[in-house]
């Protein structure tokens, strides 16, 4: 179990703890606002000082639980950046390039399945965390960014670059041009106006 998993599960039991005391130490008749209720007042100022902690407890949990989800995002972006500088490191040494025998039909398929793998995993991330990891990526490998937005339904690419403009305008609208230029419009206008 991982050091924050390991003060997530203390934090949920000191809390369930702080709860039951807090049930305990409540109105037995009943006849009154219940603790957290409007108009509810303690004469016991530990009963107060526990419910305050309870609730403060309750908001930290909270807290904790979307820096967990936060911290997983980017455990996830820093492997995908981690496996594409892998590959692009090994396509592009020398040795390997020099070993390689003639183009076979069994390169394309593996380069392709591992291009589609890397696409779905971008897919799966929340859109923030896939531009920070295409804004890395685009510092590497423009074009494979370029290939990854093509690829995507126009939703995906739409979320992705819209997270994307958020933290980096400029390289969203480079890539947006990019993708514009490949779409044929480009040409066609350009011929159009005789550019």
């Amino acid at each position: 179990m991982t050091r924050p998993a390991r003060w997530f599960v203390m934090l949920v039991l000191l809390i369930n703890a702080v709860a039951g005391l807090v049930l305990l130490a409540g109105p037995a008749d009943g006849d009154g606002p219940a603790p957290g209720e409007a108009g509810y007042a303690s004469d016991d100022p530990e009963r107060d000082a526990l419910r305050l902690l309870a609730e403060q407890l309750a908001a930290r949990e909270r807290e904790l639980g979307l820096r967990e989800a936060e911290i997983e995002e980017l455990r996830r972006s820093e492997e995908v950046l981690r496996r594409l500088a892998a590959l692009k490191e090994s396509a592009e040494s020398p040795d390997v390039a020099a070993s390689r025998e003639p183009a076979s039909s069994v390169e394309p398929t593996i380069e392709n399945q591992a291009f589609e793998k890397l696409q779905r995993a971008y897919e799966n991330m929340e859109p923030e965390s896939a531009a920070l990891a295409i804004s890395e990526l685009a510092a590497l490998d423009q074009e494979a960014v370029i290939q990854l937005l093509i690829g995507w339904n126009p939703r995906t690419s739409g979320s992705i670059l819209d997270a994307l403009t958020q933290t980096e305008p400029a390289l969203a609208a480079k890539l947006s041009y990019e993708i514009w230029k490949r779409s044929g419009q480009f040409e066609a206008q350009a011929a159009s106006s005789g550019r």
